[in-house]
């Protein structure tokens, strides 16, 4: 501020024509390609909280709607409400951004994934306290996340911590501790037939570590130079994925595949998806422009990162994947309510 007058940077002229261009290059909201090869389908129109996840013990996953109080479970293949499960205890209390909902023990649980001061917890949807980690009592954890990379059928929890990542069972024990300074827990994934489980720790600027479920190191990538948020299948091998100019797939030999980012346009997630269960990997991509330019695009590369979908839109959103007990998947696009994307004939 000079002469009592505030600056605005983003109203100097190179300011205003960076975001003109921007906006020219990504065009309006519209789809661009594959709007005769995908459906995309509304499934909710509500403000709510969307996830999927095996909530009911059988095989295939639900898309849970969530609200205040409760979850309607939605199936995935038919997007038909399956039911509603309720929540106890005083309204708007249990339920937050950082809040999934899992199955432990044969019930449905909410766990409590930290983020900033939030405690790390788990709680039943009665908002009754199961158990709580904070091995550092100064300071909570930074995430904790349910799985079952053992495919044991029981659920287990990873957690960072300002000093390890740990291993929890489902009754919030340390099954086994690894020494990471302040690793932000960015992905856990199952077994595939070409890889073990992952556990991925980044320590910012440093290393990438990743250990299996049994705490074993798979490998300690060096720094990529740009963020980690993720893993994804490919169908050579799982790789992390890392946004940047270039956003790239690595591999653990040190491979890494570019790729085909927008112009004017940066990735912000990345999630693979298999539309039937023998099919090959597809890679989902949310891209965000510059900031004001109000524009974020979804789209889908196929195995050859050729682009097959494509859509501008004017809201943020984000990605995930329900699997169906038939073995086929959906993608889920979260953002101003959710809808479905999936192929015309799969």
């Amino acid at each position: 501020m000079e002469g009592g007058r505030f600056a605005r940077p983003e109203l100097l002229p190179t300011a205003v024509a960076a975001r003109r261009a921007a906006l020219e290059s990504i065009g309006d909201p519209r789809s661009v390609l594959g709007a005769d090869a995908f459906r995309r389908t509304l499934v909710s129109d509500r403000s709510a909280w969307f996830q999927a996840g095996d909530f009911d013990g059988e095989p295939g996953d639900e898309i849970a709607v969530i609200d205040h109080d409760g979850a309607e479970l939605i199936d995935p293949g038919d997007l038909s409400s399956r039911t509603r499960v309720p929540f106890g205890g005083v309204p708007g209390r249990l339920w937050n951004w950082y809040s999934r909902l899992r199955r432990l023990d044969d019930r449905l649980v909410a766990v409590q994934g930290g983020g900033g001061y939030q405690e790390t917890e788990v709680r039943t949807l009665d908002n009754m306290l199961l158990w709580r980690y904070r091995p550092d009592p100064t300071l909570p954890p930074t995430a904790l996340m349910a799985a079952d990379l053992d495919a044991d059928g029981a659920t287990e929890f990873y957690a960072s911590a300002t000093q390890h990542v740990a291993r929890l069972d489902g009754a919030g024990g340390e099954v086994w501790t690894r020494p990471a300074s302040m690793a932000a827990l960015v992905a856990v994934a199952p077994r595939s037939e070409s890889d073990p489980s992952w556990i991925v720790g980044v320590e910012y600027g440093r290393t990438v570590h990743i250990w299996n479920d049994a705490g074993e190191t798979v490998a300690d990538v060096p720094w990529p130079g740009g963020a980690v948020n993720g893993s994804v299948e490919w169908p050579d091998a799982r790789r992390l994925v890392v946004s940047g100019s270039p956003a790239m797939a690595i591999g653990l030999d040190g491979r890494k595949i570019e790729l085909p980012v927008a112009e004017h346009m940066t990735l912000q997630q990345a999630v693979s998806i298999r539309w039937t269960r023998d099919a090959a990997p597809m890679l989902a991509m949310v891209l965000a422009g510059p900031r004001d330019v109000n524009r974020w695009r979804i789209q889908i590369l196929d195995n050859a990162k050729h682009v097959v979908y494509d859509e501008v839109i004017a809201r943020p959103v984000s990605v995930f994947v329900a699997r169906h007990r038939s073995g086929r998947s959906t993608l889920l696009v979260s953002g101003n309510g959710l809808s479905a994307i999936a192929p015309v004939d799969p």
